[in-house]
């Protein structure tokens, strides 16, 4: 007995070894994937634009310049009764320096102005077989969303919340209950609708969308949206701080470029992520199967 107890001793302290080196691995997976957010954010994933062109002589548009090109595109999008109101420009005062090429945008005036950002559904009601699909916070995670177990309500508690209907492409934000929440919304998500814990970002440029949530779901955007959330108990993020939220505004060439390395670099931080986890699973399982042998006399 004394051997058999010696020997789970020493197989479970090495498993207790390895277990901790995985958990530590995986938490340098999360500083990763953190620092490819955030070098994204800050132009440093990928050479720009402007180096490229110094590098071969193409002229490519700008930043300031799409921008331009954008809040033209807004205006002319205009459909709303009365006036159409300019979008207020961020205040950079406190930003850090960009790029060259690239500017800052407020996240008003990057979405479609008959569709402002707003959030969804208030009071859900029970469950409805065959209703509206509704995201929650819980199923807007970093930079997915997770569609099982998705709630469906009545189609009449949905269509009092019509502007908050996703066609797909749209940015979506938490903003109740666990913040951090950001993806960009499938376009298998056509006719769902948002809670109220959910903000809907409809870009003007559709193509601006994954550059857009990559960059707040950035640690340095992150941080601007923690320092301006409201309440004790329950806090979150209201509309306006939303629409004032600074963006940066790469030119649109060098968007898909950021977005093609941010994907590919996440995704090779996923797979590893899932092999660890496989590998934790398994120490697990080698642990009751030790027990079971040594139950049986087998150790």
């Amino acid at each position: 007995q004394r051997r058999i107890v010696a020997e789970l001793e020493r197989q479970f302290s090495c498993l207790d070894e390895a277990v901790t080196s995985l958990k530590r691995v995986r938490a340098n997976l999360k500083r990763y994937k953190a620092a490819v957010l955030s070098a994204a954010v800050e132009g440093r994933l990928v050479r720009t634009d402007v180096e490229l062109a110094r590098h071969d002589g193409q002229i490519l548009e700008t930043g300031e310049q799409l921008l331009r090109r954008l809040l033209e595109k807004r205006k002319s999008l205009w459909k709303g009764k009365g006036k159409y109101a300019e979008p207020c420009p961020p205040d950079t005062a406190e930003l850090p320096p960009l790029p060259d090429g690239w500017t800052y945008a407020t996240a008003e005036q990057l979405t479609d102005p008959n569709r402002t950002i707003s959030y969804g559904v208030i009071k859900l009601g029970p469950p409805v077989d065959g209703g509206v699909p509704v995201l929650r916070s819980s199923d807007v995670r970093n930079l997915r969303i997770d569609l099982q177990g998705i709630k469906t309500i009545a189609p009449s508690i949905a269509a009092e919340y019509r502007r908050t209907f996703l066609e797909g492409g749209e940015v979506i934000i938490t903003v109740r209950g666990t913040l951090g929440g950001i993806a960009v919304a499938p376009i298998t998500c056509k006719g769902f609708n948002v809670s109220r814990e959910i903000a809907m970002l409809a870009m003007v440029e559709p193509e601006l969308a994954y550059a857009v949530a990559q960059f707040i779901a950035a640690p340095p955007i992150q941080r601007w949206l923690m320092t301006r959330t409201k309440g004790i108990a329950y806090t979150g993020i209201n509309i306006e701080t939303l629409r004032a939220l600074p963006l940066p505004v790469p030119p649109l060439h060098e968007q898909r470029r950021i977005c093609a390395e941010t994907e590919r670099l996440l995704s090779l931080g996923a797979a590893l992520d899932l092999e660890i986890e496989s590998n934790i699973r398994r120490a697990q399982r080698f642990r009751e199967v030790s027990l079971e042998h040594a139950f049986l006399g087998s150790l």
